[in-house]
């Protein structure tokens, strides 16, 4: 087995990405990456090496069992709890799984954080990568956390 970087199968993609991330490639206006649970979930700690961030899976479980239903779908569940029990009650039991206070964002947050993203997209609850950034001074990204606060931050 070859350690050489050009072997790699995802080599031209890894290229064409790298010249989109450092703009070398004029077809190209950047890289945007989107940060998933499973980013937060694998770097987080709260110095409890066997608890981990929930995912939707974990999420789904507990409004299964509030909600007493066998409905699996994690978007369905999370509109039904929000119907029977209201939208504040679904923010409330979402903060507290997810717990965000108890966990601290890793080395990895940062790293990924000083490359030279055009855009950070998360769907996550937490905010480990906002509060990564504070230890990240280039680039500078801007937190839109809101959905009105969009127009502002493509203008």
């Amino acid at each position: 087995m070859s350690n050489d970087i050009l072997s790699l199968p995802d080599y031209p993609a890894l290229k064409k990405l790298a010249g989109a991330l450092w703009q070398e490639d004029s077809t190209f206006h950047g890289a945007a990456v989107m940060v998933g649970s499973g980013f937060s979930r694998s770097a987080a700690s709260t110095g409890d090496v066997i608890k981990k961030l929930p995912l939707w899976n974990d999420l789904s479980k507990v409004l299964t069992e509030e909600l007493g239903t066998h409905t699996t779908d994690p978007l369905r569940l999370a509109e039904e709890y929000s119907a029977y029990f209201g939208k504040q009650a679904l923010h409330e039991l979402i903060k507290k799984e997810v717990n965000d206070a108890a966990w601290k964002p890793s080395e990895l947050h940062e790293s990924l954080l000083r490359l030279p993203w055009t855009d950070v997209l998360s769907t996550n609850w937490d905010t480990l990568l906002e509060r990564a950034s504070k230890n990240v001074h280039q680039p500078v990204y801007s937190v839109v956390n809101r959905p009105e606060y969009i127009g502002e931050w493509i203008a």
